[in-house]
């Protein structure tokens, strides 16, 4: 499987995730302490605290479609990847900074605490590496696409649908009709 398919099925997991576990924060204290349940707390879910978990349900509605977003482009933006790894990597941060706090306040078992730290680490860390070799993957399809101009070869406009000539450039060009004599070849 290709980097940049597995990327994107990363990315739809990410955005029904967040979508789904922001909707219930959002919809009724009921569903509330489902989630909070879900994360192995014990803490109860009162009015006052469903009401504080609107905003992160809100969070996580946005953050499930820019998840999505990205998982619709033909070549999901490095920088909304890179915004995402870094949202888990502080995610986790913050659980290793805080662990005994957490545990504590939020009642969490340590060996739950410890396996929300190694999925975050994993999703975080996951997004990072697939988007680095989806990127190299489509610089290499870019740069055979540019030999195979420079040889003389004739390339069909089917042929350069998802060309990428730099890291830049894979989300801005359109290649239907692309003249690639000049292209850039460089990482931007």
């Amino acid at each position: 499987m290709s980097a940049l398919r597995t990327l994107k099925g990363l990315l739809w997991f990410i955005a029904v995730y967040q979508f789904v576990v922001g909707a219930l924060l959002l919809v009724t204290p009921d569903l509330s302490q489902l989630v909070v349940g879900w994360y192995g707390s014990d803490v109860q879910v009162t009015e006052q605290f469903a009401f504080i978990l609107k905003p992160l349900g809100a969070y996580m509605v946005m953050t499930g479609l820019i998840a999505s977003g990205a998982a619709r482009a033909q070549v999901p933006h490095p920088s909304i990847v890179a915004a995402l790894s870094l949202l888990f990597a502080l995610n986790v941060l913050y659980r290793i900074g805080n662990f005994q706090y957490v545990q504590t306040t939020c009642g969490i078992p340590q060996w739950h605490l410890v396996a929300q730290i190694v999925i975050l680490a994993a999703l975080g860390l996951s997004l990072w590496f697939l988007s680095r070799a989806a990127m190299n993957d489509i610089e290499a399809q870019g740069a055979n696409f540019y030999r195979a101009r420079m040889s003389g070869s004739v390339l069909k406009s089917a042929d350069l649908q998802g060309a990428n000539f730099s890291r830049v450039e894979a989300f801005n060009a359109s290649f239907q009709d692309a003249d690639l004599t000049g292209a850039n070849l460089t990482h931007a």
